[in-house]
């Protein structure tokens, strides 16, 4: 979105923290889709915090005085007119209602995961993290809700659930406005991604091969969709080996932090199957993995067993252009979108579902899909309100109403 708010009349300030204090894998290559016209602030942080204890640094932690000093200097010197907290790093979120309080500038919340999680993972399930920081980091999380959410002027979901169960537990949030704006899609990003792909690539595939792809993290709320899918390759391969043994499967990206642990459990497929699916746990770069996307045989989707779970990487997916199939949850909004666009690469699930039967379902489907038996060319041309030049334009429409007002 950042290369076209200054079409829409806004002129934004990017306050971020140097990379330098960052412990994630770094992908310099989103350097690449910033415009050259936007002042781009950079803070430092604390050194990141290793104990046995704690086991973890929280950038939030380290980086708050920074930005508060940052932010102060900015709205100091300069005229602002709203101030937008876009990061998943929600510990910043307080200091919207400090800023509001100190220089009377209102502020905007883009929430893209929950910020505390009421999702209850299965017995003997490890939650991100493990259990002690997952506990240290929702019982933040709780707090920060009641003190950042009820000043801001406006909050931006990308589903509609979050609204939902936010104003269900709090509320106090009843008066604060929400619209729903899911993750867009950039055409720039695609095209810049075709011309970093010809450069570097992280990931070896087998370009002979029909390639399935799936980008995104792993995790034990996967695990119905992923266990369903192999099943169902596993009665492909008993049907149409030939088919089957033409096929290589990477799942992308699969991990947040450094760790090399597989996430993904290939066990229910065969030993002979099991040699056709590849996972690369690191973080791909971004545009790279929108390169494989473009190029793929078929992409795949795994939801999640929360129904509240939205997948970033659905319209990604859909503007690649490629066939996909989308394992949901049937009570996503993510499954109400598709059955509206592209009802033909859609297989929804919930708690009541036979896993014997949603692999059955993931057989018949994956039969078409070889056989050339299914269309997915219809949904392109209403993509276009999802584009990021698009959602712009409307997310500046709700800044100008918001501050004018």
């Amino acid at each position: 979105m950042l290369p076209y708010f200054q079409e829409c009349g806004w002129k934004p300030t990017v306050l971020c923290v140097a990379a330098k204090h960052i412990e994630a894998n770094h992908d310099t290559t989103l350097l690449d889709t910033l415009p050259d016209d936007v002042s781009i602030e950079y803070v430092e942080a604390l050194p990141a915090i290793r104990t046995p204890f704690f086991g973890f640094g929280n950038l939030s932690m380290r980086s708050s005085s920074f930005l508060k000093n940052a932010g102060n200097r900015l709205l100091a010197t300069e005229t602002f007119e709203a101030v937008f907290f876009s990061t998943t790093q929600v510990g910043v979120l307080n200091l919207g209602p400090y800023w509001k309080a100190k220089w009377n500038v209102p502020y905007f919340i883009d929430i893209q995961d929950p910020i505390y999680n009421t999702f209850s993972y299965p017995s003997g399930a490890r939650p991100p993290g493990g259990r002690l920081k997952y506990f240290l980091a929702q019982t933040q999380a709780k707090r920060i809700e009641r003190t950042a959410l009820p000043g801001a002027s406006h909050i931006v979901t990308v589903t509609q659930d979050y609204e939902t169960d936010l104003k269900q537990r709090l509320p106090q949030l009843t008066h604060v406005p929400f619209t729903e704006m899911p993750f867009p899609f950039s055409n720039r990003d695609f095209n810049l991604a075709g011309t970093l792909h010809q450069n570097k690539s992280s990931v070896s595939i087998d370009s002979s091969a029909q390639n399935f792809i799936s980008a995104g993290r792993g995790g034990s709320d996967l695990t119905f969709a992923h266990s369903a899918f192999f099943k169902a390759l596993n009665q492909l391969d008993v049907k149409t080996p030939n088919s089957v043994r033409k096929i290589q499967i990477y799942f992308l990206g699969t991990r947040y932090d450094q760790s090399q642990d597989k996430t993904i459990d290939t066990s229910l497929l065969s030993r002979a199957l099991q040699t056709q699916v590849h996972e690369y746990t690191q973080r791909v770069p971004y545009l790279e993995t929108l390169s494989y996307l473009k190029q793929s045989s078929l992409n795949l989707v795994f939801g999640s067993t929360d129904e509240r779970y939205s997948a970033s990487k659905i319209m990604p997916v859909l503007s690649a252009g490629q066939p996909f199939l989308a394992l949901l949850h049937k009570n996503s909004r993510a499954t109400a979108l598709l059955k509206q666009l592209c009802p033909e690469g859609l297989i929804s699930f919930d708690q009541f579902t036979n896993l014997e039967n949603l692999s059955s379902d993931i057989f018949t489907w994956l039969i078409k899909f070889l056989n050339s038996q299914l269309e997915f060319n219809s949904y392109r041309s209403h993509l276009e309100r999802f584009e990021a030049k698009e959602a712009t334009r409307s997310f500046c429409e709700l800044l100008d109403t918001t501050t004018s007002s």
